[in-house]
C-alpha cells in the first residue's frame, strides 16, 4: 500500500504549481479528481506541439488524475463543488482571493463544509490584505518581480533572461505538497483540517538562497554573472577547443589538484588564487588565464583528465543526450503508460520512486478533458441519472467520448 492510499484530493488548480503538486501526491497514491472549466486545463491548448490533439504540457504534470469538467460559474456546478468537498480530504485550487470569495472557497466556508479538510490555496501574493493580492501570477512574471531575472543571464547582455523551465511553479508545487504532507499527519495528531496559505512570491525569496541573504547581510545588490557564481570561483562554463563545459570547483584540494593538473601555468605558486575568497577577489584575472587554457585542448580530454583528478566537470548535454545517457536508462527516468488517444505515452519519472518498490509510481495516464465526468458525478457525488442527463444537455457539464462509452457500457451491465 501505498503513504496516501484511501485520500482523495480535490484538484481546482490550472496550469503547473497546482497540477505539479497534485501529480506527486497521485504518485503517492492519492485519488485526485481534476475539475476543470469546460474549456480545459488553459495548458491543454499550450503547443504546438501537439501529439495526437494532446498538449505535452499538459501532459507533463497531470497523471494519475480523473478529470471533471464542469461550469463552476452555474448554480448547479457550485453545487457539486460543495458536495465534492464535503467527500474529500484535501483541496488544491490556486484561484486569486476574489476569485475565492466569488466561488465561496475561503477557508472559513470550505471548513465548515468539511471540518478536517486540508485545504492548499496557491496565489501570487498569499491571501490578506495586500494591495497587489488579486494580480494574476504566472512563474514568468513572478520570476522577473522577484529579482530572479536580475541575476540570470550573461553579464554583459542588456536583455533579460528567464531560467528555461517554469522553476518557480515546479518549486511552488513542491512546496504545497511538502505542507499537504505536514499537514496530514498533524491531522492524525489532532482529528483537525489546515489551511495552508502559499504563495510564489514566497517561494521565490525562500529560493533566492545565499543570493538573497548576502543582500541581506551586506546591502549590496547582486548582479548577473551568466554561469559563474558569485561566492566560489572558478565555477562556472568553459569553452574547450571545441565544445562548452563547467567545471566546479568547491573545496581548496580541488583547487589545489587543478593546479597540479595544469601545471606549468600561472597558476603556480600565485597567491592571487590561493584561497576561495582571493579568487573571488581576482576574479576576471583567474578567468583569463583559465580561459586560455581550456580552449587549447578538446572537451572530450579535459573531461577526461578532470574526472581522472576527481574535480567536478561536466558536459552540457542538450535533453536529447541527456535521455541517452546510461544512469537515465539505470535510474528509469522515464516511465510508460498506456493513453486512451495516444497509446504507449512516455513520461517524465518521479524523482521519488527509489523511495521502496512502487511506493512512488503510477501507471494511470494524464486524462482526456472530462474523461470521468460521469463516473465521478454518478459514482462519487451520487447524482440521479436524470440530473446527470439534464447537466450535459445543458451544457453544466462535459463528458468526453471516452466517458460516453463507459457510460453506455455501465448502463448495459446495470
Amino acid at each position: 500500500m501505498k503513504a496516501l492510499s484511501g485520500i482523495t484530493v480535490l484538484d481546482l488548480s490550472t496550469i503547473v504549481s497546482g497540477p505539479f503538486c497534485t501529480q506527486m501526491l497521485s504518485d503517492m497514491g492519492a485519488e485526485i479528481i481534476k475539475v476543470e472549466p469546460i474549456s480545459g486545463d488553459p495548458t491543454r491548448a499550450w503547443g504546438p506541439p501537439f501529439i495526437a490533439e494532446e498538449s505535452p504540457y499538459f501532459i507533463s504534470v497531470n497523471r494519475g488524475k480523473k478529470s471533471l469538467a464542469i461550469d463552476i460559474n452555474s448554480p448547479q456546478g457550485i453545487s457539486i463543488l460543495y458536495k465534492l468537498i464535503q467527500k474529500c480530504d484535501v483541496l488544491v485550487e490556486n484561484f486569486t482571493p476574489d476569485r475565492k470569495v466569488k466561488y465561496g472557497l475561503v477557508y472559513d466556508k470550505v471548513k465548515n463544509l468539511n471540518s478536517k479538510i486540508i485545504h492548499l490555496s496557491i496565489t501570487g501574493f498569499g491571501y490578506g490584505t495586500n494591495a497587489i493580492q488579486n494580480t494574476p501570477a504566472l512563474d514568468l512574471t513572478m520570476q522577473a518581480l522577484t529579482g530572479i531575472m536580475s541575476v540570470t543571464g550573461p553579464k554583459d547582455e542588456e536583455e533579460p533572461v528567464r531560467i528555461g523551465v517554469a522553476w518557480l511553479d515546479v518549486l511552488t508545487g513542491l512546496t504545497g505538497t511538502s505542507g499537504i504532507l505536514s499537514a496530514l499527519i498533524q491531522l492524525g495528531r489532532t482529528d483537525k483540517g489546515q489551511y495552508i496559505d502559499l504563495s510564489l512570491f514566497d517561494v521565490a525569496l525562500m529560493s533566492s538562497i545565499n543570493i538573497g541573504e548576502t543582500f541581506l547581510m551586506t546591502g549590496k545588490v547582486p548582479n548577473r554573472l551568466g554561469s559563474e557564481h558569485p561566492q566560489i570561483v572558478p565555477y562556472q562554463a568553459f569553452k574547450a577547443k571545441d565544445y562548452w563545459f563547467t567545471l566546479a570547483v568547491v573545496t581548496e584540494k580541488q583547487y589545489e589538484r587543478l593546479v597540479k593538473l595544469l601545471s606549468p601555468s600561472p597558476l603556480d605558486n600565485n597567491a592571487s588564487f590561493a584561497t576561495n575568497s582571493s579568487r573571488v577577489k581576482n576574479r576576471e584575472k583567474l578567468l583569463g588565464f583559465l580561459k586560455n587554457l581550456f580552449s587549447s585542448r578538446t572537451r572530450s580530454d579535459w573531461l577526461k583528465i578532470l574526472t581522472e583528478s576527481n574535480i567536478p566537470a561536466s558536459p552540457i548535454n542538450n535533453i536529447d543526450e541527456v535521455f541517452q545517457m546510461d544512469i537515465a536508462k539505470e535510474r528509469n527516468s522515464v516511465w510508460s503508460v498506456n493513453h486512451p488517444v495516444i497509446g504507449k505515452l512516455p513520461l517524465l519519472a518521479n524523482a521519488l520512486q527509489h523511495t521502496g518498490p512502487g511506493s512512488v509510481s503510477n501507471k494511470i495516464a494524464p486524462p482526456l478533458l472530462g474523461q470521468h465526468t460521469y463516473e465521478i458525478l454518478k459514482g462519487f457525488v451520487k447524482l440521479p441519472e436524470q440530473e446527470i442527463d439534464f447537466l450535459k444537455k445543458s451544457g453544466g457539464v462535459f463528458c468526453s467520448q471516452m466517458d460516453t462509452k463507459n457510460l453506455s457500457s455501465d448502463k448495459s451491465d446495470g
